[in-house]
């Protein structure tokens, strides 16, 4: 089988990726308000009770939604399984973990509290889809 890009669903990028805005610096509080109401939103979709978001350069949001950020791969035989895909540190600006507490959105983590890493997702692919989800 060929290789092909790894797509995410557009529903992951919307719910795990935000692109950060020059106008709003990567350590305002705006995107904790941001990820908490991506949070909610996101949530109504695809309950989850903890998720995170990742604030992102311009040019590599629009790389993760056009499949051109990570390598290509040959699809999964088994639906099941699930492929591990790394986000640079270099392309991340900050990294915002909201959890639902009591009907609310809190911070559990934040990266200003810390330098950043490289962030690792395992990717589940849809093949009706061709297309992954995290």
């Amino acid at each position: 089988m060929a290789t092909q890009p790894v797509k995410l669903t557009q529903e992951t990028v919307l719910k795990h990726f935000m692109p950060r805005s020059s106008v709003v610096q990567a350590d305002d509080s705006y995107w904790i308000k941001q990820a908490k109401r991506v949070h909610q939103e996101r949530g109504s979709i695809s309950p989850t009770t903890k998720n995170t978001v990742l604030l992102v350069e311009p040019s590599t949001w629009q790389r993760l939604l056009d499949a051109s950020y990570f390598p290509m791969h040959v699809p999964p035989p088994d639906p099941r399984a699930e492929l591990s895909e790394t986000v640079n540190a270099e392309d991340v600006d900050r990294i915002i973990t909201t959890q639902v507490v009591e009907a609310d959105y809190e911070v559990v983590y934040d990266s200003l509290d810390e330098g950043l890493k490289d962030v690792t997702f395992l990717c589940r692919y849809i093949p009706q889809d061709q297309e992954y989800t995290i």
